[in-house]
């Protein structure tokens, strides 16, 4: 394998190239899965919208935010927004927000809930309100025959309603509790443990459920805001769809063309390699005696010159591009997959060790098959050379068809020995796509409990084929390698 490598020192600078521009390549290849994410995530589910804080608000929606606030937060919320008319307008910068969508997650979630609370879940709040009070009448039963007017005339309240289809395409009542919440507050019927009790509810529930899904409440509320303030939500979301989008084809034809460039580049480092050794095994073989032709033999010489350089040119130039590739994808795919937050590092871990386990017991398994397998080539351009030097001989003496069968045991014989190594691909391709279906299966499972959205999905099972890819690449170069390095050996031998 050494001298393998040894071949390819005089292209030394090529090959730096080569690296520095797979690395771009390979940003690019990995950028692409988050742009899909966003996409699906932020243009199509969010309206193009990223942040929890609306950038616009109307003085109303401004007061209710604050509801289940801290001080602290409230502190920290009046500090980024600026009072322009009736609305306020968010000054923060990017940086800022990113940090906001954590710190105010919680309440900004709890007033959207409450903003947005089903007919259902409304009148289930009320009854157990109304549980704790003793001198309470009214049962859940009769509040559920109660419409919400009538429930809005009992407690001396407006209640604002209006109706949206749920998840499942059905049209339902929706209630906005927030000015009955705020009015409680005012009045004292509220009070602060019973606002603790419903952000330590909801921190559960981030708990559990998981911050992504909760963020995606939290910008659906600011996307309200906003359409409230007057801004063109439709044109926000077509501007960051066509800004997302430009950027996924301006890597891809970034990617394109370094692709391109690294094919030829690599392709020419290996007829480079296959003209330079051709160069020195046929100055050296001219001038050979007849002891060192008897050594080697005619028919293996001509096999070192032609079939064994042509493995080493072909190794060559797919390694340049393969192996040094590989690396790059799989470990950045894992960096990637560590970064959507899945919790699923063990079967990352695991495959990596069973697949790399697998390639090592593949090499050491393949290194004495292929050196068989060249020697059966001597042996077939042999019999070969022997039968078309000879023939006008072995049809004098009839004998085509004794010539026929050693042809057809030297033929076999090679075959049988290439037959191993169809067990080899089909076997790694099963492992492989048996730890693919395993991570989607995990990850399915993560999506039901709202850990994942379905645009980090996209990219989670993206990030995985490329993982995957990789250590296939790799595979395939542990199959190629080995005769490679036989043949550069070989090559050797003679030079």
């Amino acid at each position: 394998m050494r001298k393998l490598f040894k071949n390819m020192l005089p292209y030394w600078h090529i090959i730096v190239v080569i690296f520095l521009l797979l690395g771009v390549q390979a940003y690019c290849d990995l950028s692409l899965p988050q742009y899909t994410s966003d996409i699906i995530d932020v243009g199509i589910q969010n309206k193009g919208i990223k942040h929890i804080l609306p950038e616009k608000m109307p003085e109303e929606e401004y007061q209710l935010a604050e509801l289940f606030m801290t001080d602290g937060e409230k502190d920290t919320f009046e500090a980024v927004y600026e009072k322009k008319d009736d609305t306020y307008v968010c000054t923060a910068d990017k940086e800022t927000l990113e940090t906001l969508d954590d710190e105010l997650l919680t309440p900004i979630v709890l007033t959207y809930r409450m903003a947005n609370m089903s007919e259902t879940d409304f009148k289930n709040t009320i009854a157990e309100a109304l549980e704790q009070n003793p001198q309470n009448q009214i049962t859940k039963e009769s509040l559920d025959e109660m419409s919400i007017e009538e429930i809005g005339q009992m407690m001396q309240m407006e209640l604002t309603t209006y109706e949206a289809e749920n998840d499942d395409g059905e049209m339902v009542t929706y209630v906005d509790m927030r000015p009955m919440m705020k009015q409680l507050i005012a009045s004292g019927a509220m009070t602060q443990d019973g606002i603790a009790q419903s952000r330590e509810y909801m921190e559960n529930m981030i708990d559990s459920v998981g911050s992504s899904t909760l963020h995606a409440m939290g910008t659906a509320y600011a996307t309200s805001c906003d359409e409230k303030a007057g801004l063109d939500v439709e044109h926000i979301q077509k501007n960051y769809l066509w800004s997302e989008g430009g950027k996924m084809a301006a890597m891809s034809l970034l990617m394109l063309a370094v692709a391109v460039v690294v094919g030829y580049l690599a392709s020419r480092v290996g007829a480079g390699v296959g003209r330079d050794l051709r160069e020195k095994i046929f100055g050296k073989v001219v001038g050979f005696s007849n002891t060192e032709m008897d050594k080697f033999s005619t028919a293996s010489l001509i096999t070192r010159s032609t079939n064994d350089i042509q493995q080493i040119q072909f190794v060559t130039a797919i390694m340049l591009r393969m192996l040094l590739y590989a690396p790059i994808i799989g470990i950045g795919g894992i960096y990637k997959v560590l970064k959507t937050g899945a919790h699923m590092e063990w079967i990352i871990v695991m495959a990596v060790l069973v697949i790399s386990g697998l390639v090592m017991v593949l090499m050491s398994i393949t290194l004495p098959k292929f050196k068989i397998m060249q020697k059966l080539v001597d042996a077939l351009n042999l019999v070969s050379r022997e039968i078309l030097t000879g023939l006008s001989v072995i049809r004098a003496f009839g004998r085509e068809k004794k010539e026929e069968e050693r042809f057809d045991e030297a033929n076999r014989n090679l075959m049988k020995t290439q037959l191993f190594m169809t067990f080899m691909m089909p076997g790694m391709m099963f492992i492989m796509y048996g730890v693919t279906i395993l991570i989607v299966w995990v990850s399915a499972h993560r999506i039901d409990a709202g850990q994942l959205q379905v645009g980090a999905m996209t990219a989670f099972i993206t990030y995985t084929m490329q993982i995957v890819m990789a250590f296939l690449m790799l595979t395939m170069m542990s199959i190629m390698l080995p005769r490679a390095g036989v043949a550069a050996d070989r090559i050797d031998e003679v030079i």
